[in-house]
C-alpha cells in the first residue's frame, strides 16, 4: 500500500503515533480522537497554508496521473502482442486476382504512377 502525499507536509509524533504535526507550523491540530484524518490534515493546509496546499494538491493529481499512465501502459501492453509468424499465416487470407477490391487497388497504383510520369496513361 502507497502512503498519502500528505505526509510530505506532516510528522507523526513520535511520543504518540496517532497524532500528527504540521512540518509547516508545528501545530498538532485537534487533539479530539479521530480528527486527525487525511481529510483534516489536508483541511489544515487548506485553512492555514494556501501555497502548500496548492503544492500538495499538485502532487496528488501528478500521482494519480502517473498511476493512469501506469495502468494504461499495463493494459496495452496486453492487448499489443506480436503475433508469430505461423499465427500471422494461419490468420492470412488471400484474394483471387480478380476480387474487385484487388483490382481498383491496382488501378489505384497505375494512376498515381501515372501522375508521376514514371508510366503513361495508357495502361490504366
Amino acid at each position: 500500500m502507497s502512503v498519502n502525499v500528505i505526509w510530505n507536509f506532516f510528522t507523526k509524533v513520535e511520543s504518540d503515533s496517532s497524532k500528527a504535526q504540521c512540518n509547516e507550523c508545528n501545530s498538532l491540530g485537534s487533539t479530539i480522537p479521530g480528527r486527525q484524518t487525511v481529510h483534516c490534515l489536508k483541511s489544515h493546509l487548506e485553512k492555514n497554508h494556501k501555497d502548500l496546499h496548492s503544492r500538495y494538491s499538485s502532487n496528488v493529481a501528478d500521482r494519480n496521473k502517473k498511476a493512469r499512465l501506469e495502468e494504461s501502459r499495463g493494459k496495452i501492453l496486453d492487448t499489443f502482442v506480436q503475433p508469430t509468424l505461423a499465427a500471422f499465416q494461419e490468420h492470412r487470407t488471400t484474394w483471387p486476382d480478380d476480387h474487385a477490391a484487388l483490382i481498383d487497388h491496382g488501378r489505384m497504383i497505375m494512376m498515381h504512377l501515372s501522375i508521376k510520369g514514371s508510366i503513361s496513361a495508357s495502361w490504366i
